[in-house]
């Protein structure tokens, strides 16, 4: 078959854009850093990428709840230890008061100190974290515990607050009701009730019930004991959790770059050759074009 100039002409200019065409791609390549910009690129690359950024998603938003549970826990064991230096106070206050050499008006004076450290014990209860009451249930943005004269009462809830901190588990409580920890006030039981008490006993000189608050303050204490305990226990779970997903959030980065990145040595090489290949299609093109006829056949 005999190739006419026209032919070859066309030829040369195909060849030429598939070349330019080719050089264009390196340079986006390198200039994205990216292999794949779009999924008809590579419809497997994209495909496993795409899983695996759903997958790095989910990561990194369990990642962001571990470290909300953890700081949540930890500023609530904060509140909580000075609770309990708080009780450990009064029970010394107690012990001594309880003596039968002390008079009247060195237990007033102590009922007044006592006075104080309910209204600082009421200032922990409606504790917040990010503008959050953290002891109310989950009326988070509602006053836990009120006072009205001499009368301190819980109007929180009993609401549990999740977060999920571990992939594919159930969520984590990481709050603590009020009620649980300081109790539903001075009328029915708890910390308030107990700290009311001892200031009622102080006042009316009575030793016997003085007494009867080294104890109450010693169950209160026991209480908050258990309850850091357990926030102890959330915050190491939390912590172990945070290893195995920086760990796997690492994983799946490194799977995403090896399919996603380019190799920028690499693609230099390959841009420069693709260069070449370029001038010298132009080169080779131009040279046809300027031909009058063309005697070769192919």
């Amino acid at each position: 078959m005999r190739v006419t100039d026209k032919i070859i002409q066309e030829r040369a200019i195909k060849g030429m854009e598939q070349t330019a065409q080719k050089l264009s791609k390196t340079h986006h390549r390198i200039a994205t850093t990216k292999n794949i910009s779009r999924p008809s690129d590579d419809p497997i690359g994209s495909s496993q990428i795409m899983a695996n950024y759903k997958d790095l998603a989910k990561v990194q938003q369990t990642l962001r709840n571990c470290e909300n549970a953890d700081n949540l826990l930890s500023y609530t064991d904060t509140i909580l230890e000075r609770v309990s230096d708080m009780l450990i106070d009064a029970r010394q206050k107690a012990s001594v008061m309880a003596s039968d050499t002390v008079g009247s008006e060195e237990r007033k004076t102590v009922a007044n100190e006592v006075a104080i450290m309910i209204d600082q014990m009421l200032q922990l209860a409606n504790s917040q974290f990010s503008r959050r009451y953290i002891f109310s249930g989950q009326k988070i943005l509602d006053t836990p515990y009120i006072k009205t004269g001499d009368n301190i009462e819980y109007v929180g809830d009993e609401g549990e607050i999740g977060q999920r901190v571990e992939l594919g588990q159930d969520t984590m409580v990481v709050n603590f009701p009020g009620s649980r920890v300081f109790g539903y006030g001075t009328e029915t039981d708890g910390i308030f009730k107990v700290l009311k008490e001892f200031k009622d006993a102080l006042d009316s000189n009575n030793t016997k019930e003085i007494n009867s608050a080294i104890g109450n303050i010693d169950d209160e204490l026991d209480k908050i004991s258990i309850v850091r305990g357990e926030i102890g226990v959330k915050i190491s779970r939390i912590q172990s959790s945070i290893e195995g997903l920086n760990s796997l959030e690492l994983s799946l980065k490194k799977d995403i770059s090896q399919v996603e990145d380019v190799d920028m040595a690499e693609e230099a090489a390959q841009f420069m050759s693709d260069q070449e290949a370029y001038q010298a299609a132009l080169h080779a093109t131009a040279t046809i074009l300027k031909l009058p006829k063309l005697s070769d056949y192919i």
